[in-house]
C-alpha cells in the first residue's frame, strides 16, 4: 500500500502537516491558510451554506469556491448536505460539538517540536518548552507501551513507523493504526492520565520524542495563558445557545429611536431569523436597511387581535420577534392588548412614560446615544458580551494600559471590566471614559502618582495595619475622577475587596468611585486598610487576582484576562534589603498561585512577560506599558479566530 502523502499548508512562517481528518478543533483551524480559514468561518456564519452564497459573500468566483469546498470536505472540515435546492455545507467544528485536543496538533519545524497553539510564544519560550522533550530510540519489534498500562507520557514520532495494535475477542492481533513522522499518541495521557487502550510497537527502527505529564505541568504553571487554552480544548467550553435559535427573551418591545440600527447590530451576532412588527407610522422602505434576515411587517393598522396573532405566528415559526412602538404618551389599544406577552421592554425614548414602567416582565432603560450602547445591548441580548479582567499588583499592572490599547485597536468589544490592585484602577478609569492614551499620558507625566508607597514621608511604623497611608495615590485618584460614582460609568465595573475584620470577601459597586479605588491600592500588610461601613477593607488580589466571577455574575459571555503576575523564579534571586519590595514579591507569588486556582473562570488569558520587573519599578512605566501592548498584539489573531468560532 502506497504511503499517503500528507496534506501541507503554510501558516505565517510555519509549515504544518495534517494526515488525519479526525479530532478537529478551533486551535487546528488557526493553522489553515487564510483563504480556507475565511471560507470555513463564512460557512459557519451561513450554515447550511450554498456555494454561490459563499462566493458572493467572499467576493470570489464560484468555481474556485467549489474546489476549496471539496478540499475542505475531503479533509473533514465540512459536511456536504443534499437538499432540494442543491448541495449545502456545514462545519464539523462548532459550539455544539465537544472539542478535544487534536492528535496532530504538534508538528516539527527545523528540528524543534512546536505547537500551533503556542505560536504567540517568543523564541526563548519555545526553546524552554522544547527542552522538556526527551528523545528515545526503538528497535524493530520493541514495545513503546502495553495496552492497559497507566500512561502519563505523550509520544511524537520523529522517524520510522510504529503500529498501534489490540486483540479481538478471539485473541487475534488487530492493527488499529500506523504512526509515521509527525504523528502523536498519548495526548490525553500527558494532560489527564489514562490507561492506554492499545499497544504501541515499532515496526522498524524508530525515533520518538517524549513529554511527561510532570514536565508539562511545570511548564504550564509558568505560562497560564497556554494552560487555559489547553483546558478550553479539553473541556469544549463555549457558547451553549445555537446561533440560529432565538434567545429566551422573546418577544421584545422596543420603544424609541434606533430599532433599525439595533437590529443591524443584532444580525451581526446571530443567525436567528427575526420578525419586526412596526407600530410606528414610517415608510416601509426601511425594510431595505434590515437585510434578508429580518422580516419586516408594518403593523400600525393592526388591531389587538391581529397583532397578537402575528406575534404568535412568528414565535411558533421559531423567529425572534420585535415590536417597535412610538414613544407616545398614549399607546395604541392594539399595543396595550399584547403588552402582557412581552418578555422584555427596551426603552430608548429618553422619557418617563408611565405606561412603560409596568408594561413588561423586564424593562431596560438605555440612552440611544452613543452608538456603543446599542452595540452592547445587542451583544447582551444574544449572549455575546465580552469582559476584561486585569490582574493586581502595582507597577507591573501598568502593562494593562498597553494591552487595553491593543485590544481596542483590534475592535475587541468591552461590555464589563473588573480587576484588583492597580489593575482595578486602570479598569475603572477606562470605565469612566478615559482612553488608554489618556491614562498612559497621565502615568508618563507622573509615574509615581499611582504608587501608594510614599517613601519615608508617609511611612507609618507605629501602625500595625500597614506601613503606608497611600495619601499621594488618593489625592491623584480624587483629582482624576472628581465626584464620579459607579452609577456614572459608561461600562459596568465592580471591585472585589477583603474585609480584614471578618476575614470575608465583599464587592464594591456603588458610591463614589475614587473612595472605592483606595481599597484597590490598600495592599494587605503594606498600606493601611480603608475603613468603610464597619469593615477594614484591603485589595482582594491575594484571594483571586483575576476576579472573573464578578463578570460572570453580570452575565458576561466571554471573559478575557490580562495577567501581569509571575510565579516563583526558576533561579534564586539576590535577597533584597528593601522591605517593601520583598513583601511585594512574596504577595505576587501568593497571588500567582491563587490565580492558577481560579484559571478556569476565564475564557482567554493574555500573559505579559515581566519577570525582571519589580512591583516598585514605577520609573519604568513606559517600558511596562509597551510590553503589555506587545503581549496583547501577539495574541490578537488567536483571539479573533476564537471570537469568530464562538460567535
Amino acid at each position: 500500500m502506497a504511503e499517503q502523502e500528507p496534506l501541507s499548508w503554510l501558516a505565517g512562517d510555519q509549515i504544518y502537516t495534517h494526515r488525519q481528518a479526525e479530532g478537529l478543533s478551533g486551535m487546528k483551524l488557526l493553522a489553515l491558510p487564510e483563504g480556507l480559514r475565511r471560507l470555513v468561518n463564512e460557512v459557519l456564519r451561513q450554515e447550511p451554506a450554498q456555494a454561490d452564497e459563499l462566493a458572493q459573500a467572499l467576493e470570489r468566483d464560484r468555481e474556485t469556491v467549489e474546489q476549496e469546498l471539496a478540499l475542505l470536505v475531503a479533509q473533514g472540515w465540512l459536511e456536504r448536505l443534499s437538499t432540494p435546492d442543491g448541495p449545502r455545507y456545514q462545519v464539523r467544528l462548532g459550539r455544539r460539538r465537544r472539542r478535544s485536543l487534536p492528535p496532530g496538533i504538534w508538528q516539527t519545524l527545523e528540528g524543534v517540536w512546536r505547537l500551533p497553539l503556542f505560536r504567540a510564544f517568543s523564541e526563548t519560550e519555545r526553546a524552554d518548552f522544547a527542552s522538556a522533550f526527551r528523545q528515545r530510540s526503538l528497535q524493530a519489534g520493541e514495545v513503546l507501551f502495553e495496552e492497559g498500562t497507566w500512561g502519563d507520557t505523550l509520544y511524537l514520532v520523529d522517524s520510522g513507523e510504529i503500529e498501534l495494535v489490540t486483540t479481538d475477542i478471539e485473541g487475534r492481533s488487530v492493527v488499529l493504526r500506523r504512526l509515521q513522522a509527525g504523528d502523536v499518541v498519548g495526548e490525553a495521557a500527558v494532560l489527564i492520565g489514562e490507561r492506554y487502550p492499545f499497544t504501541a510497537r515499532a515496526i522498524e527502527p524508530s525515533q520518538v520524542w517524549t513529554l511527561r505529564r510532570e514536565d508539562l505541568a511545570r511548564l504550564l504553571a509558568q505560562d497560564p495563558s497556554t494552560a487555559l487554552l489547553l483546558e478550553r480544548e479539553l473541556s469544549g467550553r463555549g457558547g451553549t445557545t445555537p446561533a440560529d435559535s432565538p434567545p429566551a427573551l422573546n418577544p421584545v418591545l422596543f420603544v424609541g429611536p434606533g430599532i433599525v440600527e439595533f437590529l443591524q447590530v443584532v444580525t451581526h451576532y446571530t443567525r436567528c431569523p427575526i420578525t419586526l412588527l412596526d407600530l410606528r407610522r414610517v415608510s416601509p422602505t426601511i425594510a431595505n436597511l434590515l437585510g434578508k434576515q429580518v422580516a419586516y411587517r408594518p403593523a400600525w393598522r393592526m388591531d389587538g387581535k391581529s397583532l397578537s396573532q402575528a406575534i404568535q405566528e412568528a414565535l411558533e415559526a421559531g423567529r425572534w420577534t420585535f415590536v417597535a412602538a412610538p414613544p407616545t404618551d398614549q399607546p395604541s389599544s392594539a399595543l396595550m392588548g399584547v403588552i402582557s406577552l412581552m418578555e422584555l421592554m427596551i426603552d430608548l425614548s429618553g422619557k418617563s412614560l408611565p405606561w412603560t414602567i409596568a408594561a413588561a416582565r423586564r424593562r431596560w432603560v438605555i440612552p440611544a446615544e452613543p452608538r456603543v450602547n446599542l452595540d452592547r445591548l445587542a451583544r447582551q441580548l444574544v449572549g455575546r458580551t465580552v469582559g476584561l479582567v486585569f490582574s493586581g499588583g502595582m507597577a507591573r499592572a501598568l502593562a494593562h494600559i498597553g494591552a487595553l490599547r491593543a485590544l481596542l485597536r483590534a475592535d475587541v468589544p468591552v461590555d464589563g471590566v473588573t480587576g484588583t490592585g492597580l489593575g482595578a484602577v486602570i479598569a475603572a478609569l477606562y470605565a469612566a471614559g478615559f482612553s488608554p492614551d489618556e491614562i498612559a499620558h497621565r502615568v508618563r507625566r507622573a509615574p509615581q502618582e499611582l504608587s501608594p508607597f510614599d517613601g519615608g514621608r508617609n511611612l507609618r511604623l507605629a501602625n500595625r495595619a500597614g506601613l503606608y497611608a497611600g495619601r499621594r495615590a488618593r489625592i491623584a485618584l480624587q483629582r482624576w475622577l472628581g465626584d464620579r460614582s459607579f452609577e456614572d460609568l459608561t461600562i459596568p465595573f465592580r471591585l472585589p475587596a477583603t474585609d480584614l475584620r471578618r476575614g470575608q470577601t465583599t464587592v464594591l459597586e456603588e458610591g463614589p468611585l475614587a473612595q472605592a479605588l483606595e481599597v484597590a491600592l490598600a495592599l494587605p500588610g503594606l498600606v493601611v486598610p480603608v475603613e468603610r461601613d464597619g469593615m477594614w477593607l484591603v485589595d482582594g488580589w491575594l484571594h483571586n487576582p483575576l476576579p472573573a466571577h464578578l463578570l460572570r455574575q453580570q452575565g458576561i459571555g466571554l471573559i478575557i484576562g490580562i495577567n501581569t503576575l509571575s510565579g516563583p523564579p526558576s533561579e534564586p534571586r539576590e535577597t533584597s534589603l528593601d522591605l517593601t519590595r520583598t513583601w511585594l514579591e512574596i504577595q505576587t507569588r501568593l497571588a500567582h498561585a491563587a490565580m492558577l486556582r481560579h484559571l478556569s473562570d476565564l475564557d482567554f488569558l493574555i500573559t505579559v512577560p515581566l519577570d525582571n520587573v519589580a512591583e516598585t519599578d514605577f520609573d519604568r512605566a513606559e517600558e511596562i506599558i509597551t510590553r503589555g501592548e506587545e503581549a496583547a498584539e501577539r495574541q490578537i489573531e488567536i483571539l479573533r479566530d476564537l471570537l469568530r468560532l464562538e460567535w
